[in-house]
């Protein structure tokens, strides 16, 4: 059966990303980001971690919850870096262990009709990190750039890699692996969105080779580097 894959736009902001259009398919997954979604007209069908199917105008996935977005109509979807200020906002109070239900405000400023760069004008304009513990916060700004691994990191920051890992289990809700995929795969998908080839997105965001970065994506947001392609470069032929 052939599927008409993702067709909208897409936009990075600072830590955050959003897509606005059609979704298709998608395989069930889990990553480090806080994922927001909602449509207006119609209701957004979700495939829980334990494979129940719920239906609602908008939904809150908290970071490493297992969970796949069905094929549905126009949507707005939004992914925030655990690290983004935004996210302590995001998760207040919310039950990280489900896929919760949007509030009605949320749903509005997600689905009302702007400009995917303004969505969050007013919201999301900070990007610092002045909730997180320093040493976490200067761990994450390494990852990119450290290709000594965790325990490099954790030296630099004055932790051990055991305390690292949990400071950033308790502080973002998900492993710093996982953090640091995410960011990777954010890098490779803005080369994308730029016009770079998957193979040299691969390299420009620090994969092996197209292969590792097809795992990634597959495993980050349930879909093929070649199928998230349609809608970060929607103008360009593939």
């Amino acid at each position: 059966m052939t599927m008409i894959g993702w067709q909208g736009d897409a936009f990075f902001g600072g830590g955050w990303f959003a897509f606005r259009g059609m979704a298709a398919d998608n395989k069930p997954h889990a990553h480090a980001a806080i994922q927001l979604v909602a449509a207006s007209k119609h209701e957004v069908v979700m495939e829980a971690p334990d494979g129940r199917t719920i239906a609602g105008q908008g939904w809150l996935i908290p970071p490493g919850l297992r969970h796949r977005l069905l094929p549905s109509g126009q949507l707005t979807l939004v992914l925030v870096e655990p690290d983004h200020s935004a996210a302590v906002m995001l998760l207040d109070g919310v039950d990280r262990s489900a896929i919760e239900p949007l509030s009605n405000d949320l749903i509005a400023c997600l689905t009302r009709p702007c400009e995917l760069a303004s969505l969050f004008d007013g919201l999301f304009s900070d990007e610092g990190k002045d909730n997180l513990d320093a040493r976490l916060s200067t761990a994450l700004s390494l990852l990119d750039h450290n290709p000594g691994g965790l325990e490099v990191i954790s030296a630099a920051v004055g932790l051990s890699e055991v305390r690292l890992r949990s400071l950033a289990r308790q502080e973002l809700g998900s492993p710093i692996s996982k953090i640091g995929m995410l960011k990777k795969v954010v890098k490779a998908a803005e080369a994308i969105a730029g016009g770079a080839s998957l193979s040299e997105a691969a390299i420009d965001a620090g994969f092996s080779d197209q292969a590792h970065l097809t795992r990634a994506f597959k495993q980050v947001i349930g879909l093929t580097p070649g199928e998230a392609a349609k809608p970060l470069r929607p103008d360009q032929e593939r």
